[in-house]
Parts: C-alpha cells; sequence; structure tokens
C-alpha cells in the first residue's frame, strides 16, 4: 500500500542523501507531486540525481496540456541538464520554435536538444547559427554550435571569432574549431597567452592531441611561479600529454 503521501513529503527533506533520494523517486512514481512542485525542485535542489529526475518527471504532464509556466521554469534552469529536458520537451509542448535562443546556450547538450527539436520541426539549424555568428557579442555560444553542425566552409568565421574582444565568443569559437576537427597547432598556440584562463584552458584541450609538438625546454619554462596559473595548469597538461606520446621536439 506504500507509505502515507504526508511521510514521504517528511522523508524528502532527510539529511540523509540516500534516503531523500528514495523519498522523491516514491513521489515520482506514486504522483504525490504537482507538476510545478516538481519543476521547482529541479531548479533549485543541489542533487544532481534529483535534478534529472524531477526535470524528467512533469514532462509527461506537459505533453498532457500542464500550464506552460511549468516548461519555461525548466527552460530557465541554472544547471545544463535541467534546461536540456525543458528544451527537449518544447516538441511535445508544440512550441518548436522557442528553441532557437537555446541553439547558442553554453550548454553543449542544450545546444543539441535545442538542435534536435528544430530538425523535428523540418528547421535546418545551420543557417540560424550563421546569422548569430554575425552578432557574436549578443550569442558567444553560437561559436561553438556552429562548430557543432557547421561544414569546413564556416572554418574562417570561427577562426576570426578567436581574436574577438569578447573572452565567451573566443573560448566557444575555440570549441567550435574542434568540435569541426579544424584544429590548428600554428594558429591555436597564440591562444595559450590569452589573458582570460578560460580562453587557456580551452586551447589547451584543442592542443592536447599536439602535445608532442612542444619543446620540453619551453613547457617547463612556463611552470615558472610568475607565470599566470592557467599558463602552468596549461604547461602540465601539455607535459603530461607529451610524455605519455612520447615526446619530441618541435619542428
Amino acid at each position: 500500500m506504500g507509505a502515507p503521501a504526508a511521510d514521504v513529503e517528511v522523508l524528502m527533506a532527510h539529511p540523509d542523501r540516500a534516503t531523500r533520494r528514495l523519498a522523491h523517486r516514491i513521489a515520482v512514481g506514486r504522483r504525490l507531486l504537482s507538476p510545478m512542485r516538481l519543476a521547482v525542485i529541479a531548479t533549485t535542489e543541489g542533487d544532481v540525481t534529483l535534478q534529472a529526475l524531477c526535470a524528467d518527471a512533469p514532462l509527461v504532464g506537459l505533453r498532457d496540456g500542464a500550464e506552460p509556466a511549468v516548461l519555461d521554469r525548466l527552460l530557465n534552469a541554472r544547471a545544463p541538464r535541467v534546461r536540456s529536458a525543458g528544451v527537449t520537451a518544447l516538441r511535445g509542448a508544440g512550441r518548436h520554435s522557442e528553441a532557437e535562443p537555446c541553439l547558442a546556450d553554453r550548454s553543449a547538450v542544450v545546444r543539441a536538444c535545442a538542435r534536435y527539436v528544430l530538425r523535428q520541426a523540418g528547421v535546418d539549424p545551420l543557417p540560424l547559427y550563421r546569422a548569430l555568428c554575425s552578432d557574436p557579442s549578443a550569442h558567444p555560444g553560437a561559436a561553438a554550435g556552429l562548430g557543432e553542425c557547421g561544414e569546413r566552409a564556416d572554418t574562417d568565421t570561427l577562426w576570426a571569432l578567436t581574436g574577438h574582444p569578447l573572452s565567451a565568443v573566443r573560448v566557444h569559437a575555440v570549441t567550435g574549431l574542434r568540435a569541426l576537427d579544424v584544429v590548428s597547432y600554428e594558429r591555436m598556440c597564440p591562444l595559450l597567452e590569452d589573458p582570460a584562463p578560460a580562453v587557456v584552458r580551452a586551447a589547451t584541450l584543442a592542443l592536447l592531441p599536439d602535445a608532442d609538438r612542444f619543446d620540453e625546454p619551453w613547457l617547463l619554462a612556463c611552470l615558472a611561479p610568475e607565470r599566470p596559473r592557467a599558463a602552468r595548469v596549461a604547461a602540465k597538461w601539455l607535459l603530461r600529454a607529451r610524455a605519455r606520446r612520447g615526446g619530441r621536439p618541435a619542428g
């Protein structure tokens, strides 16, 4: 028969994480919570397991015509996992066009969900990405999305964006170049000196496959304490990758 709903409600606030998770699963399985209550939990809960559980649960209700505010709440969540559930639900709610702004989301999974929803409505996201990249300051994540679904013809656009004044645009441009598999060792190396740590991290990840091309003494010099922390971390990553690949001097 199961525990009374009031007892389940109490256990949902239990300090033990496993107990809280079990209580939430029971509540979801027995439909004890309204779609809006689930959406609120998904957007305020710090436990990622509960975020996922409560983000997916209201979507059945949405397909049955639940209050659109539930979906809006998910779409504006801080957690990418929750936003992605909201974006995917746009298809079932017949709100396909509202996925377009999510093409430039900072999260790759949200961008992928937005592309899926638009394609289900017969919309090609590539021209939309190209248009968004014409105003990159307003849509930094569009550069990453362009690389994720673009063509080699978009390479020049992405390289140009690596020099954009806004660091978020530069980061996403590097991500887009990686996704498009057009990273150039010679052109990417200068970004290891970028003033924004996030850009240095992105460039380092892009250059790891070419780690054996770096000169070991140069990388060791980058470990000096007076160097920026991002540069030191980048050097450590590249040295480790170089060692795994049997590093050779850059030629």
